[in-house]
C-alpha cells in the first residue's frame, strides 16, 4: 500500500450547516473506501478532534485524517479536515 498522497493536501475548513452538508454529500463520492475511527479528543468548549484512518481506491490508498469539530447548540458549527 502507498501512503502520503492525501496527506499532501492542505487543511480544508467548512463553516455553517449548508457548507458542511454539501461537503458531506459529495466527499469521496468518486472513491470506495473504509473509515476506521482511531481516536477522539475532547478539547472542551465544544471542540472535538476525531481521528480516522481511510483505506480505499483513492490515490495513495491510505490516509490518516483529523476532523476538528466545533459544536454549538448540539450542531456542527465548524469542521476542519487535516492530514
Amino acid at each position: 500500500k502507498q501512503r502520503g498522497t492525501m496527506a499532501q493536501h492542505k487543511i480544508q475548513s467548512f463553516v455553517g450547516s449548508e457548507r458542511i452538508r454539501s461537503w458531506l454529500e459529495h466527499a469521496g463520492s468518486q472513491f470506495t473506501y473504509t473509515r476506521t475511527l482511531t481516536a477522539i479528543e475532547d478539547l472542551g468548549d465544544g471542540d472535538l478532534i476525531v481521528h480516522n484512518r481511510l483505506e480505499g481506491d483513492f490515490p495513495g490508498g491510505e490516509a490518516d485524517l483529523r476532523y476538528r469539530f466545533r459544536l454549538a447548540r448540539q450542531l456542527i458549527e465548524r469542521l476542519e479536515i487535516a492530514p
